[in-house]
C-alpha cells in the first residue's frame, strides 16, 4: 500500500501551518491540542541575529528560531518549554546561545 499521497499531503499542511501567521503564546495556549504535531518559535532578526533561521513567509519581519516534534503538543509546550527550562531543548538551545552573549543561567 502507498501512503505517499498521504504522507504529501500531511506534510504539505504542516508546511502551510508552520509559515502562517504565528499566533502569540498567550492566543495560543487555550488552543493547544492534546494531540502530536508539529510547532515552531519565531522571532525577530534581532533576536539571535547570527542564527541563520529562515523567515516566515506570511510574516517576513519575523524568523524562525525552533522547530519541533511533541506526541502531546499541549503537555510539550506548557510543562516542558514554559516551566521546566532543564528539559526544554529550545530552553537549553536558547542557554547556550546567550552565553556567548554574556548572560549566564542559574
Amino acid at each position: 500500500m502507498n501512503d505517499l499521497p498521504t504522507n504529501h499531503a500531511r506534510i504539505s499542511e504542516a508546511h502551510r501551518l508552520l509559515t502562517s501567521v504565528p499566533v502569540k503564546l498567550s492566543d495560543a495556549v487555550n488552543e493547544l491540542s492534546r494531540g502530536s504535531g508539529v510547532y515552531a518559535w519565531w522571532a525577530a532578526p534581532s533576536v539571535f541575529p547570527d542564527l541563520p533561521g529562515p523567515p516566515n513567509e506570511n510574516a517576513p519581519s519575523l524568523r524562525l528560531l525552533y522547530i519541533g516534534l511533541a506526541t502531546n503538543l499541549r503537555r510539550r509546550i506548557l510543562s516542558n518549554h514554559l516551566r521546566r527550562s532543564g528539559t526544554s531543548t529550545l530552553r537549553r538551545t536558547l542557554a547556550g546561545l546567550l552565553v556567548s552573549e554574556g548572560y549566564r543561567t542559574i
